[in-house]
């Protein structure tokens, strides 16, 4: 904890924030489970219910300066910086990501979305935040998350078939509304092309006539 002096009064400023790294789900099913989010923020968070209530504490203020994810401690898998946007250093084939740092400290954060994840995608991952406080002193938040391998059951997979099953209704569904769609266009096409024979037709007899 620390205190600073603001417009003569004394204000109980400590570090009143917390890092917030979260994955929807926490484990994987290779071949079944399709998307595997990964986030991770800072967020602010009274100092003291007592203080506050007095008027005493207010958030801790900071710059992030840097995100970074990482998996089994080793591999860097994305990060953004004031230096870089947000970018993945592993994982490329199926990872999209995406990042902000911006003023306000709890809207900064890095996400990761894989697509299809499997086995590779296990593992121990841990979010780094540093920052800069509001008197200048480096802070860094670390936080920790496990994402596990789940074999398939009996209900996932019913589960996997009834999706297959519910795919493939939507892609006849398309199928039929595409040829509909293309007999009525070939309808349209000999409509109007039986109505270009008769117009030529007609100005054959006229000029035959004359």
């Amino acid at each position: 904890w620390f205190f600073v002096t603001v417009f003569s009064k004394q204000l109980y400023l400590g570090h009143a924030s917390k890092i917030a790294l979260t994955a929807d789900p926490t484990s994987v099913t290779v071949g079944i489970t399709k998307i595997l989010v990964m986030r991770c923020s800072l967020q602010n968070v009274p100092a003291r219910n007592d203080t506050v209530q007095q008027g005493w504490a207010e958030p801790f203020r900071a710059t992030v300066n840097s995100i970074s994810i990482t998996r089994d401690s080793s591999t860097t898998i994305a990060s953004i910086s004031s230096q870089h946007p947000a970018v993945a250093s592993a994982d490329v084939d199926t990872l999209r990501v995406r990042g902000d740092l911006t003023p306000s400290v709890d809207s900064s954060y890095l996400q990761l979305t894989w697509t299809k994840p499997g086995l590779n995608q296990t593992g121990m991952y841990t979010c780094r935040i540093n920052a800069t406080g509001h008197s200048g002193q480096d802070v860094l938040y670390k936080s920790h998350i496990h994402i596990y391998h789940k074999r398939p059951d009996s209900k996932d997979i019913i589960q996997y078939i009834h999706e297959l099953e519910d795919a493939l209704s939507q892609t006849q569904r398309a199928v039929k509304e595409c040829e509909r769609s293309s007999n009525a266009e070939i309808r349209d096409v000999r409509i109007s092309l039986n109505n270009s024979q008769s117009d030529l037709q007609r100005q054959v007899d006229i000029s035959n006539a004359q």
